[in-house]
């Protein structure tokens, strides 16, 4: 009750003496989704907001849903040159307390344009997900000083990847999720070995007669070799499983002429991050946007574990 009554004396009279509003940006996740956070927060910043990034999720576990796989804030490593200042702690904890848009007291915003500049916000949560454009992640960021920091084993990688541009073969890149996200009882639904499967056999007959090389690209290499290997009987397959980082992984997965997109968002911003004229991403969703090159595949039961 005292924190409804705090949003909204926050929220319909407490603003008015904010002398510096703020917009407060949440980024948790891993590389992606920070990503997607982060982009979100540059919208803002041109629409005339002066916005802070909390990266509290880091600081205090950075676990994923299973409380196995810890995530580490990349953006700073990755991205030297975007600016993602952090809010001071006094100030966090007044948003926190007046400001959440989860609170619902700030009603719906249908629009990042109809936002009020003078209104200070705090974006705690994935409410505000309808107004994230994720192309936005291609405007504010770019993979460039990824390429100068790889490591070796991540550049012997994209060494066939390049050699095999240079043959005529096609790069396909395919996106296992596994980790939390194998688990049912969530959001989301949990593709079998079915789906990759599947998608394989759209895209050898979507290029027959065209050489693939299919690059694997996981948190759950044996999943990979008992539930789609068999399936697809394919010599030219190249298991991804050995690099330092998790924005080398992206970045390899970025740099294929094809990307097959699992749970979570990997695949899908690794597809826009895609500079092939001719890319192609292979999906499961039925929201993709439309003026995008998507083969979509249409599940059927084999292809998700329900529990």
């Amino acid at each position: 009750m005292m924190k409804d009554i705090s949003s909204y004396i926050g929220t319909h009279y407490l603003w008015k003496y904010e002398k510096h509003p703020l917009a407060i940006v949440f980024i948790d996740g891993g590389f992606t989704s920070q990503m997607i956070r982060a982009s979100f927060g540059k919208v803002l910043e041109d629409k005339g907001f002066d916005v802070r990034y909390e990266r509290s999720f880091y600081e205090r576990s950075g676990y994923d849903m299973c409380r196995q796989d810890r995530r580490e804030y990349l953006l700073d490593k990755c991205f030297p040159d975007v600016s993602i200042p952090e809010p001071e702690n006094k100030t966090l904890k007044r948003y926190r307390k007046y400001y959440d848009y989860e609170s619902g007291r700030y009603g719906k915003i249908d629009d990042v344009e109809a936002m009020d500049i003078r209104k200070p916000i705090y974006f705690s949560g994935y409410s505000s997900d309808d107004l994230i454009k994720e192309e936005d992640c291609v405007r504010y960021f770019s993979l460039d000083h990824i390429g100068e920091i790889l490591g070796n084993k991540a550049g012997n990688y994209l060494s066939i990847i390049h050699e095999n541009n240079r043959s005529g073969i096609l790069n396909v890149g395919i996106h296992v999720r596994r980790g939390d996200m194998a688990q049912t009882g969530y959001y989301w639904k949990v593709l079998t070995g079915e789906y990759f499967i599947e998608a394989v056999r759209h895209i050898k007959e979507k290029y027959k007669g065209q050489k693939l090389c299919f690059f694997f690209f996981s948190n759950g290499f044996d999943f990979v070799k008992s539930d789609i290997l068999p399936g697809i009987e394919e010599e030219s397959v190249v298991l991804v499983n050995d690099c330092d980082a998790e924005y080398e992984d992206f970045y390899l997965l970025s740099k294929c002429d094809i990307q097959v997109e699992s749970q979570g968002s990997w695949g899908r911003i690794a597809y826009l991050f895609n500079e092939n004229p001719d890319k192609l991403l292979v999906t499961y969703k039925t929201d993709m946007i439309k003026e995008h090159r998507v083969l979509q595949i249409s599940l059927t039961p084999e292809m998700i574990n329900n529990g």
